[in-house]
């Protein structure tokens, strides 16, 4: 009778190492955090490349398994615009102020577990008449000559 109990015993012993070893091996979520996975953003306008002016819309899609707490929209690596609203999927961008060049832009979104994600980069040209103008060094005339003790000293 005893060897009867010791020889169910070990079999019970071994199929509990079996599931724990096998369990062990697959990847599971944090005690208390479900979804340990990024949201997913796509740009759907602008396009890479684009030329722009004044306002315009910048829409994406967010695809991800829990709520989105948090949007972001990012220019030239600072964020421009936030939004905690749960459906933000377009942001009014205004381009007036900025010089006319590159401007690269991407969405980053957080759902409720912290887990972020971003889009990818996508670069758009602004022309609003907004030339960058070169500062002119201090004391240097438009004729390449300085002004100041140098020219005195001539005299």
């Amino acid at each position: 009778m005893k060897k009867d109990i010791r020889i169910k015993n070990s079999k019970v012993v071994g199929l509990l190492m079996v599931y724990f070893f096998v369990s062990c091996g697959m990847r599971s979520n944090p005690p208390g955090k479900p979804d340990t996975v990024p949201p997913v953003i796509v740009i759907k306008s602008p396009s890479k490349g684009d030329t722009v002016k004044d306002t315009i819309n910048v829409s994406f899609d967010i695809t991800d398994k829990s709520r989105i707490i948090l949007t972001e929209l990012v220019v030239d690596n600072k964020v421009s615009k936030r939004d905690t609203s749960l459906n933000c999927r377009v942001f009014k961008f205004v381009t007036d102020s900025l010089v006319d060049t590159f401007h690269c832009l991407k969405v980053k979104a957080e759902d409720r577990w912290d887990n972020v994600g971003e889009s990818g980069v996508v670069c758009i040209f602004t022309k609003n008449g907004n030339i960058l103008q070169r500062k002119e060094k201090k004391n240097e005339r438009m004729d390449g000559k300085s002004e100041g003790k140098l020219q005195k000293s001539r005299e």
